[in-house]
């Protein structure tokens, strides 16, 4: 699991639409409920949406007033989708080492952004990563470092520097990344989300 340094307020959030996207959002909302409210961990029925029992990488990012109070996920897929949101959005609220557990007096002014990762993509030449679009894995010598999409714009990184970033990241030579013992690999976010509370139809 992974704790991004910074993961700011985006200017424009993207409601959710499709019925995929509807359904983890209710899913979350009763996930933080259930944890927050009562202290008990939501038990969701199987969903009938197939999609959302494919092993999938996941944040969760809560925001009070347009500013984070929790962002918890993870890259690689370990778990259905379904239960990957549920058990980020219990993380992102009670257990962001950088803030105080949320309060039930607080959930009612949340919004709920949910990120959903793509597969990892092996990376066949660097020169195809697409900054602010794609984030990076990179493994080697028994080591890994992760890049969210959002770090190389947020710190006006070229495709190069990101590229560096990522292999320093796994503590590892700022050009490692060129070498054929190294695993390098990309992924995209989804993103969506909505209030905690839903707004009347």
């Amino acid at each position: 699991m992974s704790v991004p340094e910074s993961y700011p307020p985006r200017e424009e959030e993207r409601p959710a639409t499709t019925a995929e996207e509807k359904e983890l959002l209710a899913l979350a909302r009763e996930t933080l409920r259930l944890a927050v409210e009562e202290g008990r961990t939501y038990e969701p029925p199987p969903p009938a949406l197939p999609e959302l029992h494919e092993e999938r990488g996941v944040f969760v990012t809560l925001k009070e007033g347009g500013r984070l109070r929790g962002c918890i996920g993870y890259v690689l897929p370990t778990k259905p989708l379904y239960l990957a949101v549920r058990d980020m959005a219990i993380n992102s609220a009670l257990r962001d080492p950088r803030f105080p557990p949320v309060t039930a007096a607080e959930l009612p002014a949340l919004y709920v952004e949910i990120s959903v990762m793509t597969p990892l993509q092996p990376v066949a030449d660097p020169n195809e990563i697409v900054v602010g679009e794609d984030g990076l894995v990179i493994e080697g010598q028994g080591r890994t470092g992760l890049l969210l999409p959002q770090v190389a714009p947020e710190q006006g990184w070229t495709r190069e520097q990101f590229l560096e970033g990522v292999c320093m990241k796994a503590g590892l030579p700022p050009d490692a990344y060129t070498r054929e013992d190294v695993k390098l690999q990309k992924f995209q976010a989804h993103i969506f989300g909505g209030p905690y509370v839903e707004p009347p139809a």
